[in-house]
């Protein structure tokens, strides 16, 4: 017969606390850096359309365009 083991609960388990520059480095590891750079592309062009739509702030919009673009030149290379 073999001994169980039991399981700790989550309430338990110590928390690990990732600065945000470690938890972006971690996702770069995992994903690799032109994923993270092309899903930092589309949310630069989701809030650009959702600056455009909701707030109809014209020239904030195209800052987040001009973002997207630089960012995916940076895809792009």
């Amino acid at each position: 017969m073999t001994q169980q083991i039991p399981i700790t609960e989550a309430r338990d388990a110590p928390t690990i606390s990732w600065t945000p520059s470690e938890q972006l480095e971690r996702l770069i590891d995992n994903r690799g850096l032109g994923s993270v750079l092309e899903m930092i592309r589309e949310i630069c062009y989701e809030k650009a359309s959702y600056i455009a739509t909701e707030w109809q702030d014209m020239p904030l919009a195209k800052r987040w365009i001009a973002m997207a673009i630089r960012v995916n030149s940076v895809v792009q290379a």
